[in-house]
């Protein structure tokens, strides 16, 4: 929760930088504020509605998602237009995985053993996307402070 509140807060100041900061800020509180709920009132994981409001949070996680690299690569498009190309590309891998994961778990029900197979994948993939994600990040660095020197100069 704690890691949550600041990466909120992070991106509430970089709102000034891209509106589309503020959007992920929001999503991201809701559902924070949402598990957080959810947890003080130790609701029984069970319970029919608590699925359903794990979809809106899956839901609400895409669309987090999807303005959290448009920011991104609307930020660097003047800057660095191949790294703006590859957050976009981004999103679409991870659509593509989250995709193989609804994929994989109706294919557990049929399929057990391949379902699982294909859902170990797509964990990996994730952690595959996760890593990018930091490596894009870095660059993303590397870059404004290269277009912070170049204005000073």
């Amino acid at each position: 929760a704690i890691l949550s509140i600041a990466i909120i807060a992070v991106y509430f100041v970089m709102r000034k930088v891209n509106h589309r900061y503020q959007k992920v800020a929001l999503i991201m509180a809701v559902t924070t504020v949402i598990n957080f709920l959810i947890y003080c009132f130790g609701v029984d994981e069970t319970a029919g509605w608590i699925r359903l409001v794990q979809i809106v949070e899956a839901v609400l996680g895409l669309i987090s998602r999807r303005h959290m690299y448009t920011a991104h690569s609307e930020v660097l498009v003047s800057v660095d237009y191949a790294l703006s190309e590859k957050w976009m590309g981004l999103w679409q891998w991870y659509i593509r995985i989250t995709v193989a994961m609804i994929a994989s778990i109706v294919a557990i029900l049929i399929l057990p053993i391949i379902g699982m197979l294909v859902f170990i994948a797509v964990g990996i993939g994730f952690i595959v996307i996760s890593i990018v994600e930091i490596v894009y990040f870095c660059r993303m660095m590397v870059d404004f402070r290269t277009y912070a020197k170049n204005l000073a100069a």
